[in-house]
């Protein structure tokens, strides 16, 4: 039993499981806390325990578990998130011009987005504009530019690139979109 002659100093959120036993994740002073490094669509349990500003502490809380949401930036359903579609927007001998378009699905504006996918062949990247682009085998990442991160609620914004193939040009199949 925490002594409260010493009056509440704040409390320590444990999360449970894994090795080591329980690992203070936060310290807040109030009622709430805000938990970060957490993993998309995992479970967790996480329990409470009060400290005393001459460093007792109480017994800790039963256990609640909570599952994190898959998109993370949007975990209540009013919160940013997005989505992503490529197409082709000129194709010649063995090159293309390409374009992602995002477009904000929340209700609330995006501070920045990444748009991950794959190339189903053997296109590569050549040159891009308006976003950051990434390629790493057939593994392709796109993120904002400094200037078009921000993204209204129903707005899009759109980035293009240059490309080379031989063969065939399929389109990706799937394409993520990460608000943030």
């Amino acid at each position: 039993m925490l002594r409260h002659a010493s009056g509440i100093a704040g409390y320590d959120v444990l999360r449970l499981g894994g090795t080591g036993g329980p690992v203070v994740v936060a310290t807040p002073t109030g009622a709430t806390a805000t938990l970060t490094g957490l993993t998309p669509s995992t479970a967790y349990q996480f329990a409470v325990r009060a400290r005393d500003t001459a460093g007792n502490v109480s017994a800790t809380s039963a256990a609640v578990s909570v599952t994190t949401s898959a998109n993370p930036g949007n975990p209540g359903g009013g919160g940013p998130s997005c989505s992503a579609a490529y197409k082709v927007t000129n194709q010649w001998g063995n090159g293309f011009n390409g374009e992602v378009a995002v477009t904000n699905t929340g209700t609330a504006a995006l501070a920045g987005w990444t748009v991950t996918f794959t190339f189903p062949g053997n296109q590569q990247i050549t040159n891009g504009w308006n976003g950051v682009f990434g390629q790493t085998g057939t593994a392709v990442t796109v993120r904002n530019a400094d200037y078009n991160g921000a993204v209204a609620p129903t707005a899009s914004v759109a980035a293009g690139f240059g490309a080379s193939y031989s063969g065939t040009n399929t389109a990706p199949a799937t394409l993520t979109c990460t608000a943030r």
